[in-house]
C-alpha cells in the first residue's frame, strides 16, 4: 500500500476535476483553494476504531467514512489498508454541513482519480527512512504521525520531509558532501535543535517555485540532531526501495472488508 501512495502526487490526481487553486507543502499532501473554505488531502493513520465511529458511505464506487465535527471541520477518508487512509479535510468554522458539501465533492474527484491513478518516481515516506536507517529490534519503536512527518525510536526527535526553501538565516554546516544547515532555538514554547538538507527539487509543479525537498531532523539538543542527521543523509541520498509492487487497486469497493475480521 504504501508502495502505491509513495508514487502519486495528490494534487495532479485531482487537476483538472476541481476548478481551484492546488498548493503541495509535502511529498504526501493538496492543499485545494475550495471558497469559503479550504479542503486539504493528506494520508492519514485510521484505525478500526476510529472508522467504527464514522459514518460509512459510497464515494464514486469506493469505500469511505465520513465524520462531522460542527463548527470545526469536515473529514472525509478513503481507507486504503487496515490502518491507513486518504483524507479530505474541510477546514472552517461553518456549519458541519456546509463544510462537508466541498468535501465531499473533492473526495470524489479523488475517488474516481486513485481508481487508475498516474504513477510518479517514488519518494521516500518519513518512517520509511528512519526504519531504513536504524536496528530491525528498533522498527516497532518507530512511530508515523503523516507520511512526511515520523517520530525516531527515542520518541523525542523526529524526521519531517517538506517543500520549503533553504533556511539560509541558519548556521551552515556539512555531513560528508552534503551541506546542512542547523537552526538551534525555541520552537512552540520548547528549545530544540533542527537540521536541515536539501534533497533536490520539488519534482512537483504544485510547489512553491523556489522550493525544494528539505528533510529535517528535529531532537533536544543540537548534538543529538546532528547525530541522527548523520544516519539519516546517506539513506535518503539513495532512492527507496522499489522491490514491492503497489497495490492495486488502492482503495475498497463499497462491499469489501476494510476492518480486522471482515
Amino acid at each position: 500500500m504504501l508502495a502505491a501512495l509513495r508514487r502519486i502526487d495528490l494534487c495532479a490526481a485531482v487537476d483538472p476535476g476541481v476548478d481551484s487553486r492546488l498548493t503541495s507543502a509535502d511529498p504526501f499532501s493538496c492543499d485545494v483553494a475550495t471558497t469559503p473554505n479550504p479542503v486539504k488531502i493528506t494520508v492519514v493513520t485510521s484505525s478500526p476504531a476510529s472508522r467504527r465511529a464514522m459514518s460509512a458511505r459510497t464515494v464514486a464506487d469506493a469505500k469511505a467514512y465520513v465524520t462531522r465535527e460542527p463548527g470545526l471541520n469536515c473529514r472525509v477518508v478513503l481507507p486504503v489498508s487496515f490502518e491507513i487512509g486518504v483524507s479530505v479535510d474541510a477546514l472552517g468554522t461553518q456549519p458541519s454541513s456546509a463544510l462537508c458539501d466541498p468535501a465531499l465533492r473533492v473526495a470524489t474527484v479523488l475517488a474516481t482519480a486513485l481508481a487508475d491513478p498516474v504513477q510518479d518516481e517514488a519518494s521516500w515516506d518519513a518512517c520509511g527512512a528512519v526504519r531504513a536507517a536504524v536496528a530491525e529490534r528498533e522498527h516497532e519503536q518507530v512511530v508515523p504521525v503523516a507520511m512526511d512527518f515520523c517520530h525516531f525510536p527515542d520518541g523525542s526527535s523526529q524526521l519531517r520531509l517538506r517543500y520549503e526553501t533553504a533556511p539560509e538565516y541558519a548556521e551552515r554546516g556539512a555531513i560528508g558532501d552534503t551541506t546542512v544547515w542547523i537552526d538551534e532555538g525555541e520552537f512552540a514554547g520548547e528549545r530544540g535543535c533542527f537540521v536541515h538538507w536539501s534533497l533536490g527539487s520539488s519534482r512537483t509543479s504544485y510547489a512553491s517555485p523556489d522550493a525544494e525537498l528539505l528533510a529535517s531532523v528535529s531532537a533536544d539538543t543540537c548534538p543529538r540532531a546532528k547525530e541522527l542527521a548523520e544516519t539519516m543523509v546517506p539513506v535518503l541520498a539513495k532512492p527507496p526501495p522499489d522491490d514491492v509492487t503497489p497495490q492495486r487497486p488502492l482503495l475498497y469497493g463499497p462491499d469489501e472488508p476494510d476492518l480486522p475480521g471482515g
